[in-house]
């Protein structure tokens, strides 16, 4: 239920707000852990400063999302609201 909540409102912010930056891949783990433009990083208050540090960025960069297997709803939550919190929209990957 939370993923297609989650999904949901990854797509309404997508169509709400056109990205004019670069799009950057964001891979969600199943430890919680995220691959952000090819970097590892691995603590949720890291993954928050990343998402503020990429929102101050001009242009602003989007982050097209991804999940490997066995992620939780409550992992895939917390990372989505990490980013919307910081102001960037997230896409759902065509994969």
């Amino acid at each position: 239920m939370i993923r297609a909540l989650a999904t949901a409102l990854i797509l309404l912010a997508g169509a709400a707000m056109a990205a004019d930056g670069p799009v950057l891949p964001l891979e969600v783990h199943a430890d919680g852990s995220v691959l952000l433009d090819g970097h590892f990083i691995r603590y949720q208050h890291r993954i928050d400063a990343n998402f503020q540090e990429l929102a101050t960025r001009d242009p602003k960069p989007s982050l097209r999302l991804s999940v490997t297997a066995n992620v939780t709803d409550q992992t895939l939550s917390a990372v989505v609201t990490a980013a919307a919190k910081a102001g960037l929209t997230v896409e759902k990957s065509a994969k």
